[in-house]
């Protein structure tokens, strides 16, 4: 993951402002009733991005391995040629 700016560094739940809450928990695939059912460590996470930044240049990752392995089908690289 690249370095970057986290604005969101909660240290303890009361911390959390009560839209962010509410936020969260609507969020949530469990159907959470209660913040402090999650860690704050999944909170900053989750409110930074972490998770889309860490698919995304996962992502980034696996497509320029393709690209640099790449070769080109021997037969149709030998049709476009033929039918130019």
């Amino acid at each position: 993951m690249t370095t970057k700016q986290f604005k969101y560094k909660f240290k303890r739940h009361r911390e959390i402002p009560n839209y962010i809450r509410d936020y969260i928990l609507s969020m949530s695939p469990y159907r959470i009733t209660s913040i402090l059912s999650l860690s704050l460590k999944d909170i900053n996470d989750f409110m930074n991005g972490k998770i889309l930044w860490e698919r995304e240049e996962n992502c980034f990752r696996r497509v320029k391995e393709i690209a640099k392995n790449y070769k080109p089908n021997f037969l149709y690289s030998n049709l476009k040629k033929d039918t130019m």
